[in-house]
């Protein structure tokens, strides 16, 4: 069930299956007589007869092609015999009603009139698919002779000159225009012709199969593909223009120059039909797709995600596992070992984490991380040195030692989530200003508006430098995409593969703007290369904004406190720089600062903007509004004076000086009231970065007297500054420390990121006396996915109370179903003959599951109707409604797998479908609790609306 269309026919279609199934298996267990089933089966025969109706009118449709015409008959022949074959067997069971024959010949019927139905749906789809791939093909061979260039014979005719000079007739069928004998230039511009209508039929085609697809990443994904077509087919006229004009003046230079003048516009054109061709491909691969769209994404194994989640999931064990000194009694070699392999992981994470500095310029951010890598780096040492090496002084005690061990790995962890932070903005700080001066050509000062108005001027040395430039920045761009990936470890990922599109297709326009840009540069009074070079940036830009978008204007990539205090940080930076330029009287530098300081709060007002819009929390919304107001005031009046400064040809004045000072900060500090509004609202961490308090030093471990006078010397140097910063000089002793009792919270052992954020704000807990349900060894899971599939929603649900929350109910009953479907489908499998008792039993855990999808959709219903944040709203409805579809795919391979225990292949299917429904219900469990904490609020901070659950954390006691 791969399109919705499948969806519709299939399920009832199913529906009846497992109900007869169930029947006979009721039958056969009890030894009762099969109920009368023939007014069934002649309902369902009428049915198969429209079925077969409809078959036969897209046969006979005349876009049906030979393929279509020559696979129909056999599946319709197949459902008209499985028909027949339905009403003999309930006809025999009519007269013996337990006649095995007759429950049989029953079975395999209805197990044909699925199959037959399936494969008639798959006919019919199989057709519309080959009409996509055929446009595709098309085009991709019309792009092969574009790329091939014109031939050797050259025209230079009064029509193919007036052709050149128009940039419509370039796409004028030839038909429509004068009979000029045909030459090489008049074909070529024919193919560009032709390739550019068959993008618009790819384009018609694909639009309307993003209907039929059942996955919202694949539909996305598709739509991406589909505006690449869209947005580059202009360019293939531009380029042919390009093209044709050098093959003319290059013939007309004679042969000796012919080569070196046309390479460069032959570039062109094979970078813009290298860009469609990948989209075409991209088109070809998301259509002829059989799977779930979760499956579709391409795996980016990063090493930095995985040491860290590695060095998380050591931290989580030793954390949880018995004091260190208990345990290197009873297991010393296990317990060293453990140690050893979480010291190793913590030093590979900080050498990960080292190279990420390079590609951060902020200062204060790169201080503030050297500082936290140093502590970290000694709290490892010693750490080694005491649960490693054993070296601790005489007279201490096992307590004594146990709590130091601990607070060292707590300190560790928390040293690496404040690097971490610390990183994040500072990426975003550097995105906001790449992205800033890449994707604005109307701001004076950004290298976009630098490259467009060395153009405009026709001025060679300047179109060189700012390509130069161009290129630069976007190198810069790549290796930010890069570290930007491997930090942010709670993008979802198919928001990490939606980066990966957009950052693809601004990769793949620089080449195509530097080229552009070089022949320019060579000849920068050629109308038709200016043209082209401006549309190819106007394509470059719009590609940039999109990627903009999808990483540092919305929540999604990085959370709304990195996201609002990382461009926040950028601004400080900036005018800080714009400070000193304008001191310095270096009006480039001048120019430059204050473009990105204006990239900056833009930015962070663009995310706020956001807020307000998916929000529907009235405060809120009047808060944000309030404060942007502020901004949008302030700003242009920093731009004014800092342009005026910039115009004067005397130095800036103490006066002006200083009142540029009152208006940055004035803008600062309302920017940094709009990101605590947005903070307060949602949560994470504030502004000012806390380097984590130092772990006290035993008298096992004392530190030099000149180390500990260093380290002082530089925390007292980072607690001051532009606010950016603190220090936490709380006191030595850790008072905060839980107990052991306590530390048994289901919540910390959680291992993945966003779980681990989620449990985190949640502030209530219900204690349990009973063991936390643990996930499968992988032996296990590989032994028998469906059951890892259900132990692993098992263990996700187990993180809340059910009390009051008909949500978690509604998913441990289904993780409950899903292990007694993993049983069940044991039995079948193993069953040398028919077992009737397994085959309802298994059916019915499939049903159940579905039933338990309705119930999920149901219980979620108040919070979603609560939730004020319009995106995560639509998120959760979207993923809700996709739980359903898989649960009925579930149920549909489960009927086919039912009537056939001993098919493999529908086995395959039926953990595929397990494995998909277990990731989005857990997706969506963890939305519901997103939601849960934006709900709307009365004025004594009761929920609003009726019925919404309440998420309670769970405290294991055992």
């Amino acid at each position: 069930m791969f399109t919705k269309t499948s969806k519709q026919v299939l399920s009832p279609l199913a529906e009846a299956v497992s109900a007869l199934i169930v029947i006979i298996s009721d039958a056969e267990v009890n030894g009762t007589p099969t109920p009368d089933l023939s007014q069934l089966s002649k309902a369902v025969d009428a049915q198969v007869a429209n079925l077969l109706g409809v078959a036969d009118k897209i046969v006979a449709q005349p876009s049906a092609d030979a393929a279509l015409k020559a696979d129909m008959p056999g599946v319709c022949a197949e459902v008209t015999n499985a028909s027949r074959s339905l009403i003999a067997s309930t006809d025999e069971l009519a007269r013996n009603a337990v006649s095995p024959t007759g429950r049989s010949q029953l079975l395999e019927a209805v197990k044909g009139i699925l199959s037959g139905t399936t494969g008639i749906l798959n006919v019919f789809d199989d057709s519309e698919v080959r009409k996509i791939l055929a446009a595709s093909f098309r085009l991709r061979d019309l792009l092969d002779r574009l790329r091939a260039g014109v031939p050797s014979t050259v025209s230079t005719s009064p029509t193919l000159q007036m052709m050149l000079a128009s940039p419509t007739d370039a796409g004028t069928p030839a038909s429509a225009t004068s009979p000029t004998p045909a030459t090489p230039q008049r074909e070529y511009i024919q193919v560009v012709t032709l390739a550019s209508q068959t993008i618009v039929a790819l384009a018609q085609l694909s639009t309307k199969r993003v209907g039929e697809l059942l996955s919202d990443l694949l539909q996305s994904q598709l739509q991406d593909a589909i505006r690449v077509l869209t947005k580059e087919s202009p360019l293939l006229v531009s380029a042919c223009k390009v093209v044709l004009t050098a093959e003319i003046n290059a013939q007309a230079a004679g042969a000796d120059g012919a080569a070196g003048s046309v390479e460069m516009p032959r570039l062109i054109m094979a970078g813009v039909c290298e860009r469609l061709e990948h989209a075409s491909l991209r088109i070809d691969e998301i259509v002829q797709w059989k799977g779930d769209g979760a499956n579709m994404q391409e795996e980016q194994e990063d090493v930095r995600r995985i040491i860290a989640e590695r060095r998380r999931h050591l931290a989580t064990e030793l954390l949880n596992a018995d004091p260190y000194t208990a345990a290197f009694a009873s297991h010393p070699v296990e317990t060293r070992k453990a140690y050893q392999d979480y010291v190793s992981s913590c030093n590979q994470n900080l050498q990960e984490l080292k190279g990420s500095l390079a590609s951060l310029s902020d200062p204060m951010i790169r201080g503030f991380t050297e500082h936290v890598i140093e502590n970290v780096e000694s709290d490892t040492r010693r750490l080694a040195d005491l649960a490693i090496h054993g070296r601790r002084a005489p007279g201490l005690d096992d307590a004594q030692v146990d709590e130091e061990v601990r607070a060292l790995v707590e300190a560790s962890n928390s040293g690496f989530d404040a690097i971490e932070t610390a990183i994040r903005r500072g990426l975003v700080g550097e995105l906001v200003t790449t992205l800033g001066t890449l994707s604005e050509p109307s701001h004076p000062g950004t290298v976009a508006a630098t490259l467009m108005a060395s153009i405009a001027a026709q001025d060679t040395a300047a179109i060189s430098a700012s390509a130069d430039q161009f290129a630069q920045d976007n190198r810069t761009l790549n290796e930010l995409v890069q570290q930007t990936l491997s930090s942010t470890v709670l993008a979802s990922p198919q928001l990490v593969q939606e980066v990966h599109i957009q950052h693809a297709r601004v990769d793949g326009l620089v080449p195509a703007v530097t080229v552009a840009a070089a022949l320019l540069a060579s000849n920068p009074k050629d109308t038709l290369v200016q043209e082209h070079t401006k549309n190819v940036m106007a394509s470059y830009v719009d590609a940039a904004k999109d990627l903009q978008k999808v990483l540092v204007s919305q929540e999604g990539v990085f959370q709304a406190h990195d996201l609002l205090f990382g461009a926040k940080s950028a601004f400080d930076q900036h005018a800080e720089a714009l400070r000193y330029a304008i001191a310095r009287q270096d009006r480039e530098a001048m120019l430059t600062q204050l473009v990105s300081l204006q990239s900056a709060a833009t930015q962070l007002t663009t995310m706020a903007e956001k807020e307000k819009e998916f929000s529907e929390d009235v405060g809120y919304k009047a808060e944000l509004d309030m404060k942007m107001q502020v901004v949008h005031a302030v700003l242009p009046g920093l731009v004014t004076m800092a342009q005026s400064l910039l115009a004067q040809t005397t130095p800036a004045s103490t006066s002006q000086l200083q009142e540029l000072d009152l208006i940055i900060e004035n803008l600062a500090a309302q920017l940094s009231g709009l990101g605590a509004a947005v903070q307060s609202h949602k949560g994470g961490k504030g502004e000012v970065l806390i380097v984590p308090s130092p772990v006290p030093v035993s008298v096992a471990h004392p530190k030099p007297a000149i180390e500990v006078e260093a380290v002082q010397q530089k925390l007292d140097s980072l607690s001051v500054g532009n606010g950016l910063l603190s220090v936490d000089h709380a006191g030595s002793a850790r008072t905060s420390r839980v107990s052991r009792s306590s530390r048994v919270s289901n919540a910390a052992r959680v291992e993945d990121e966003g779980l681990r954020a989620l449990t985190a704000a949640i502030s209530e807990e219900v204690l349990v006396e009973e063991e936390a349900p643990q996930l499968l060894s992988e032996e296990e899971a590989v032994q028998d996915p469906l059951k890892a599939a259900g132990q692993e929603l098992k263990v996700e649900a187990s993180v809340w109370s059910t009390d009051d929350n008909a949500i978690i109910a509604a998913v441990k009953s289904m993780s409950q179903r899903m292990l007694d479907l993993s049983t069940h489908h044991g039995t079948l499998s193993r069953s040398l003959r028919s077992d009737p008792s397994a085959k309802r039993s298994f059916i019915q855990s499939a049903q159940g599951i579905m039933i338990d999808a309705d119930g999920l959709l149901k219980a979620a219903k108040p919070l979603v109707d609560a939730c004020t944040d319009k995106r995560l709203r639509m998120q959760l409805q979207g993923t809700l409604n996709y739980i359903q579809t898989l649960a009925q795919q579930l149920k549909i391979v489960a009927a086919v797998k039912a009537s056939s225990p001993l098919d493999l292949d529908t086995g395959v299917q039926l953990v595929s479908c397990a494995q998909n429904l277990m990731k989005t219900v857990k997706l969506a469990l963890r939305d519901c609790v997103s939601c849960s904490l934006r709900v709307r609020k009365g004025s004594e901070g009761a929920a609003v609306s009726g019925g919404v659950v309440k998420f309670r954390k769970v405290v294991y006691a055992l």
